[in-house]
Parts: C-alpha cells; structure tokens; sequence
C-alpha cells in the first residue's frame, strides 16, 4: 500500500474534474485526480458536444489549449429558436444575434471528447499535477486537518482539501452526506453528428417541441450535432430505425433548415434529471459540475456552469493560499458557496421551468409562452438584458474567464 500526500484530490476525470486540475495545477498547488478518463471519440465514438460560451471559452485560451482545441470546433454566431408546438397560438421566430451584445460570437460548439483529450494532456505536462487514471475511490474520511481518500487499487491519498467531480452519481457526496435533490423527467436525450447539404451559417436552431426541444449545433463545414430532447417512447423508437428512416425524420423535424441530411454517425441515447446538491460544501470537501448540479441539455447551460464553479473555487482557493490560510477551512469553502449557489439554483429552476413548459397539456401555459416571446421581440432592451443573464454569470466575471 502506498501513501501519497498534495494539496488537493480531485475525484473524477471528466472535463470538470481534469479542468480543474489545470487550473489548481497553474495556481501554483500540488494536485491529483483520482478517477477514470473518458474513452476518446475513435474508441467510444461519442457524439456528445458542448456548447460554450465566450466566458469558458477565455478560460480555455489563459490556460492555453484554445488554440489547439478550436481547430475541431464551430462559432456560433446567433441562436434561433422556433416555436414548433403546434399550437393555434404560434410564438413568433427568436433569433439571439452575438451583434446585440456587440460581441463577434456567443460561444462555440466543442466535441466532448476533443475536450478531453486536451485537458488530460495539459495536465500530464504539468509537473504538479498527477493524473492518478483508471481507479474508483472507495472510502474518503476527514483526520487531523487532512483529507484521507482511499482508492480501489489499496493506495491511500491524503491532502487539505477534496474535490469532488465525479458526476451525478456523486461517491464523494454520498460518503461525506451531503445531500442532493433529484427529478428524473420521462424523457430522454438521442445525440448524433450529421452532415447536411445547406450551410448552418454558425446558427444553432432550437425547435421547441412537445416532447421536449430539438437543437442542432454547428460544427466545422456542413456539419452538426444534434441533441434531440422527447419522451423515453418516442427516443427509443427513433433508436430502432434504420439511418435512412431516421435521416427521413429527422429531415421533417428540421423543416428543411439544413437541407438533406446524409453521414450520420452513430445514436446515443441519455436519460433526463435535475438534481441540485443541498450544499456545495462539506467538511475539506467542495462539489463542483455534475456532482453539484445537472439539468436537461437545454439552453448550452451544463458545462458553462461547470466552468464558473472551476474559475469561482480556484480564485477563492488561490487568494487562501497566498494569504496564508488553511484551503480547507470551512471559511475559505463558505466563500466558494455563496458565490455560486444563487446562480446554480436560478439556472436549475429556470431550466426545469422551461421543460415543463414545453411539455405541460395546459393549453394556458402555451398562449402565456408564446405571449412572452412576442414581448420579448418587441423590447430589445429586454431581449439583451436576457441575454446578458444567459450567457453570462449572474455575479461578477472571475479572473480566470477575464483576458489576459
């Protein structure tokens, strides 16, 4: 049995987990992440992607792999969303333009998987940082002002302070007792990647359905991935046809926005939940990402949140170290709490209320939905002071997410 000790343990080696460690690990502390990596694309052929925004979007370039990952990666310049509920009171097209904000771009499209295999890099580059792969942690317990984090393999971790950030399915939550409050929706998420004949001038579309909303992101040449929200029923269905018959489909659903579709890669299928962590913070222990906070794909608001927890915590932990403070006191961690649970639980309430909407039978929620939209085009002012709440952080921007 070994027996390590740093500053600080990461649990889970997702984009969270391994985001944060780039970041602690150029803040100067000694780091490991406990956890398994995510298969890459050309061994899991995942087709999940992610939405970002400009703020994450800085970070990755301060970090310095911006310039190597947007190579695989799409602007997007605009969103639209459709109102495709079939109702008799039809809400008006909404199209959210980057020149409203006066900004060149809202964010852009990142394969997961290319965003992973570029953060796993940049960490085994950096000395103080030590990528621990391939184990599952088993016990964590808090002794003598340390962090003592066991692993499947029998080796022992100690360090000041542990993070958690290994998903929705939080080990780390459960064994220290936070809690966390969890909705599973009927329905679920099929992703794919598909070509297309007309251009997507880097304009993501969402089509606000009953079943839930259908988006689809741009990526690099006539080519997007898609996120198709509808019940358990209607995703396995779609699952079990062909790819003709289901290009056919899909082609309905689009309305021929991107034209015939053709080079489809291969379907997945998700399960929907919210859940919201209780707290973010226990005893040497702060929850970052899934582990904190999750809600369906709607909106691009997931990963971006996981962004602002990383860039939040490190700010706050780094400031602690420099003054000389203890990294896992419950003082520096209450810090990190207050920043970020008032912009987590608006997002989660704002994101579950926007689902339920879409699929709510009430004819009245409708006509109020569509009555909103028209409202929103007719003030500009309001349409950029939602945008504004979208795409940016409801608190201050942190040193991280700001150009350097």
């Amino acid at each position: 049995m070994t027996i390590k000790s740093y500053d600080i343990v990461i649990v889970g080696a997702g984009p969270a987990g391994l985001l944060a460690g780039l970041t602690l690990g150029h803040a100067g502390f000694n780091v490991a992440i406990c956890g398994k990596l995510p298969k890459l694309a050309k061994e899991s052929l995942d087709t999940r992607t992610a939405a970002l925004f400009n703020d994450s979007i800085v970070m990755l370039d301060n970090l310095g792999i911006w310039s190597d990952l947007n190579n695989y990666c799409a602007r997007i310049d605009a969103i639209r969303i459709v109102d495709d509920m079939k109702h008799l009171l039809r809400g008006p097209e909404m199209v959210f333009n980057a020149n409203l904000l006066g900004l060149q771009a809202l964010g852009w499209n990142v394969p997961n998987s290319k965003l992973v295999e570029h953060l796993s890099i940049a960490n085994s580059n950096l000395d103080c940082c030590q990528l621990v792969l391939g184990t599952n942690v088993v016990s964590t317990k808090v002794e003598n002002e340390e962090v003592i984090v066991k692993d499947s393999t029998g080796s022992t971790l100690r360090a000041k302070l542990l993070i958690a950030a290994d998903g929705q399915h939080s080990i780390v939550r459960e064994t220290t007792g936070l809690k966390a409050h969890k909705i599973s929706y009927m329905q679920s998420a099929l992703t794919t990647i598909f070509q297309h004949s007309r251009p997507h001038y880097n304009i993501s579309s969402e089509f606000h359905r009953p079943g839930g909303p259908l988006t689809v992101v741009p990526l690099p040449g006539n080519k997007s991935s898609l996120v198709w929200v509808d019940t358990i029923g209607a995703i396995r269905k779609a699952l079990l046809l062909n790819d003709d018959a289901f290009v056919a489909q899909l082609e309905k659903q689009l309305h021929g926005v991107l034209g015939g579709i053709k080079n489809l890669e291969v379907r997945h299928q998700f399960s929907l939940a919210t859940l919201t962590a209780n707290k973010l913070i226990s005893n040497r222990t702060a929850l970052i990402g899934e582990a904190g906070h999750a809600f369906p794909p709607i909106g691009a608001q997931g990963l971006n949140l996981s962004f602002r927890d990383v860039a939040i915590l490190t700010e706050v932990l780094t400031h602690a170290g420099e003054s000389g403070l203890d990294i896992g006191a419950s003082g520096t961690l209450q810090q990190y709490q207050d920043h970020r649970a008032f912009d987590i639980r608006l997002r989660v309430w704002g994101i579950d209320a926007l689902n339920r909407s879409l699929t709510s039978t009430w004819p009245g929620l409708h006509i109020i939905r569509s009555g909103l939209s028209y409202f929103v085009e007719s003030v500009p002012s309001l349409k950029r002071m939602l945008m504004r709440a979208g795409f940016s952080g409801t608190t201050r921007v942190p040193e991280l997410m700001r150009k350097l």
